[in-house]
């Protein structure tokens, strides 16, 4: 999500935040990833940004701990505690169960094409355990394509909000 003065990616839980200062709200397609590489006791504060598969300097953080259990769902695109909805476009979404380093998330923005049609298969990077490639064109079901996560469009009523992705 961004706040809404700088246009920066932001990454929230709980009452804990974290964003950087690269503007994304530019009218273009940008690849953004946020990595949390926990030292065992997950903090929101230990998240690293990405805009365009280069390290986003950050522009403020408020630490909070990390529930990393199966017991919540993910939201993405959404103020969850004051029910404000990411005012964008999303297209290829993954979740990874690795920390991506630096390197990792670099390449993946350099074949963005590549990757969005097939599975990575660079040993640098694990399979994500879930990708939403969003390129259904109507309703609110999205598909896991790997088959095992199916998500649920919570802000979408399903009736022509669908738009073309970056690629699909």
């Amino acid at each position: 999500r961004c706040p809404t003065s700088s246009g920066a990616i932001r990454a929230e839980v709980d009452n804990g935040w974290i964003y950087g200062t690269k503007p994304v709200n530019d009218g273009q397609w940008h690849h953004v990833a946020v990595v949390l590489d926990s030292d065992g006791t997950p903090d929101i504060s230990e998240v690293r940004l990405y805009v365009d598969g280069v390290r986003d300097m950050i522009g403020g953080v408020q630490p909070c701990p990390i529930d990393t259990g199966d017991s919540h769902d993910v939201g993405i695109g959404l103020l969850v505690s004051q029910q404000q909805p990411f005012g964008g476009l999303l297209d290829d979404v993954r979740v990874y169960d690795i920390a991506l380093d630096d390197l990792a998330v670099s390449a993946l923005h350099s074949s963005i094409d590549k990757y969005m049609t097939t599975e990575p298969t660079d040993p640098m990077r694990d399979e994500p355990v879930a990708h939403w490639a969003l390129d259904e064109t109507a309703g609110t079901n999205v598909s896991d394509s790997l088959g095992r996560h199916p998500g649920k469009l919570t802000n979408n009523d399903g009736s022509g909000a669908w738009v073309d992705g970056i690629v699909g």
